[in-house]
Order: structure tokens, then sequence, then C-alpha cells
């Protein structure tokens, strides 16, 4: 489900930015309404056909398949299951990361 949130904040960040608030809120909006339909989708598919821990494979390749399909450049088959996109900005300066982990945590 992590994973999903994840991709969900991913899609947000990478839509275009436009000076007009209400613009963008609408385009979000509707945005999320179309991404909403598909987390659910991919929510009941990866519980109806549970993988074992780091064996993941049928889920990081739904994952790297989103991800391409956004336009980043995805780096797969990390750690067996890991998934690594690469947004590049268009200007210098400091950058971030955003982790996701699936599965449940014992902490």
């Amino acid at each position: 489900m992590n994973k999903i949130i994840s991709l969900f904040f991913l899609f947000i960040f990478t839509t275009s930015v436009f000076s007009n608030t209400e613009r963008l809120e609408g385009k979000l909006e509707r945005n999320l309404e179309n991404l909403m339909e598909k987390v659910i989708e991919w929510r009941h598919d990866i519980h109806q056909y549970p993988e074992l821990s780091n064996r993941e494979f049928k889920t990081a390749a739904k994952v790297a398949k989103h991800l391409n399909n956004l336009g980043l450049e995805v780096k797969t088959d990390i750690a067996h299951t890991g998934v690594v996109a690469i947004l590049e900005g268009g200007k210098p300066g400091p950058y971030g990361c955003i982790e996701s982990r699936h599965g449940c945590s014992t902490r």
C-alpha cells in the first residue's frame, strides 16, 4: 500500500505546475479521480495475489510499468524486487528522495 501511496504523490509532483492555482487544483482534482480508480484496482490485485517478502516480482513490475508510463527513467532488479525511478529537474540545486516500502512492519 505504501508503494501505491508513494506513486500517488510522485504522480502529483510530476504534473505541470500552472501559475493559476485554480487551474492547478482543477487538473489535480481530475487526475486524482482517475488515479484513485487505478490505485483501488492495484490494491485489489495486490491483495488478491499476495507475494512473499522480497519476492514481490509482479508488484515490482506493476510499479515499474507505471513509472515508465510517466516518462521516468526506471531501474529494476535492485535487491531482487526494488524499483528506482529518476526524475530529472531542469535546474541545478538540491534534490530529494521519496522512498516507499510495501508490506507490514513489526516495528
